[in-house]
């Protein structure tokens, strides 16, 4: 009876924090309608626009086309083509010819002991003359007035770094099984509106919109401190708070956009990597978290079995009371839980059609964690600086 009062006061629990989860992301205010005072042309420093592209032309070209149509007024591009097989750097050539100068195109060099994606932008940097520094992704969508209010914002709020959340382009069903749900429990264990608060310890960050000043970046070391993981835009983050820099993570989702993976592969491999480096590479905490997800996500819906059991196929299973509580628990989570991941899919921009996925998505994400995490344990990724190695690491390649 009384492990059936705890199950029941589990989920209430659970229940009760997902509703204060949609409540708080209704609440924040979308950054593009914010008030920001524009920066005048002879008030705007040089940006370096820094960006890894390799491999599937189409968001390459996508990408470096809407970055070559932002309205801020002094601005140059890097993009860093590495050892693509299918026409990424041939296209970009193509495009830098007609950029009259805003554009360089550079071909990556490899070395094996960095990351690919941090090494390309290491190698950009050594090329960049601007005061402030922008790193991205060749998949993200940037609408043209996104990187003159994202000036204007650093500006105004006395930032050295601020990264942008993107809205999450799913185009397949697994896409929007696993990236929504994954990005949504990250965002519930460290909210965004919590990251450039000083007193605050979970820093995590978008690598598809890392901004900072050129004084910040080279105080932290730069991408040569976080060389050894694929995914550093936390950990680079999290050095630049940590020298007591103002650093800033806030949703941009009607401005920026992303091209997330396509296929089950992609996002299994994506995760095993992306889950260790945001949570914390200790085992023990990642193997908290891998419980923290299944009891977000999955148990209030798992609950409903034994709810249901008796509930509609025999009140004989009743052995008391408390089962009944259970029932009526498990059923009151289970629709309250999917009432707030539809309201949180509509405010991210998302498919609501999916909300039904949610514990699918769970397990998904919990098996990807706990993939990473054997991975370390069994030494198939070797650790290197407290983060762990990837197959682009091994192999040296961009």
């Amino acid at each position: 009876m009384m492990a059936t009062l705890i199950l029941s006061g589990v989920l209430l629990v659970i229940a009760w924090q997902w509703l204060r989860f949609a409540k708080r992301e209704v609440s924040l205010p979308v950054w593009s309608t914010l008030e920001v005072p524009g920066l005048a042309e002879d008030e705007a420093p040089l940006v370096s626009v820094i960006v890894c592209a390799r491999n599937h032309p189409p968001d390459a070209v996508r990408c470096v086309q809407s970055l070559l149509r932002q309205d801020y007024p002094r601005f140059e591009i890097i993009a860093v083509a590495g050892h693509s097989s299918d026409g990424t750097r041939e296209r970009l050539l193509e495009m830098e010819a007609l950029a009259d100068g805003t554009l360089c195109v550079l071909h990556g060099k490899a070395v094996r002991e960095w990351a690919g994606r941090p090494l390309a932008l290491q190698q950009g940097m050594a090329m960049a003359r601007g005061e402030w520094l922008l790193f991205t992704t060749a998949e993200s969508y940037h609408a043209p007035e996104l990187l003159s209010r994202a000036m204007a914002y650093v500006r105004l709020q006395g930032l050295s770094m601020l990264s942008l959340a993107p809205r999450q382009e799913c185009r397949t069903f697994w896409a929007h099984v696993w990236q929504p749900v994954a990005w949504q429990y990250l965002n519930f264990i460290m909210p965004m509106a919590q990251v450039g608060e000083a007193h605050s310890r979970g820093v995590w960050a978008s690598e598809e919109f890392l901004l900072v000043s050129r004084a910040a970046y080279r105080a932290a070391g730069g991408h040569a401190a976080v060389a050894s993981t694929p995914h550093e835009g936390s950990l680079l983050m999290g050095r630049v708070k940590s020298l007591g820099y103002r650093v800033e993570f806030v949703k941009a989702m009607d401005l920026l956009q992303v091209r997330s993976a396509r296929t089950l592969r992609e996002l299994w491999e994506s995760w095993s990597q992306r889950l260790p480096c945001q949570l914390g590479a200790p085992p023990l905490s990642v193997s908290a978290h891998v419980v923290g997800i299944l009891a977000w996500a999955v148990l209030p819906f798992a609950a409903l079995l034994p709810a249901f059991s008796f509930g509609f196929w025999g009140l004989d299973a009743v052995h008391g009371w408390w089962d009944v509580v259970l029932a009526v628990c498990a059923i009151l989570a289970g629709v309250t839980i999917l009432q707030a991941e539809s309201v949180v899919r509509r405010v991210h921009r998302q498919s609501h059609f999916y909300t039904a996925t949610l514990p699918l998505g769970g397990l998904c994400i919990a098996a990807a964690g706990l993939n990473g995490l054997l991975r370390k344990v069994l030494r198939k990724q070797g650790p290197i600086g407290g983060t762990w190695r990837s197959d682009t690491m091994r192999s040296g390649k961009l």
